[in-house]
């Protein structure tokens, strides 16, 4: 069984992330909670050309860059997601139980690793 990132809640992390990075003034203009969280398991490379206004203002690749060393410096507040954790768990008695971290392996299997 392969879970996808499911094990730790990590959107409120990556949503301050991205509003310390672009600055409030910047993000609240632009993006919703509501609205971001719908980019849920998108990579930041993506949901940064998402945004015209960001583009504009912003170089894709260095707000990545610079957006994920925010991210990691806040993983100490990772939660994990228990039910979840409680079912891979339960999983693993019998089957081998993996989990893919997306385009930045070191940020999900840090995010596990501080949430444990």
């Amino acid at each position: 069984m392969i879970f996808d990132g499911t094990l730790v809640d990590t959107m409120p992390l990556h949503f301050v992330a991205w509003r310390q990075r672009c600055g409030s003034a910047v993000w609240d203009g632009i993006w919703t909670k509501d609205f971001f969280y719908s980019f849920g398991g998108v990579p930041t490379l993506l949901v940064a050309n998402a945004s015209g206004a960001l583009r504009r203002q912003l170089d894709a690749a260095q707000v990545e860059h610079v957006k994920e060393k925010i991210f990691l410096a806040h993983l100490r507040d990772a939660k994990l997601i228990l039910p979840v954790v409680e079912f891979a768990r339960s999983v693993a008695k019998t089957h081998p139980v993996t989990n893919c971290h997306g385009r930045h392996a070191r940020s999900g299997a840090a995010s596990l690793e501080s949430a444990a």
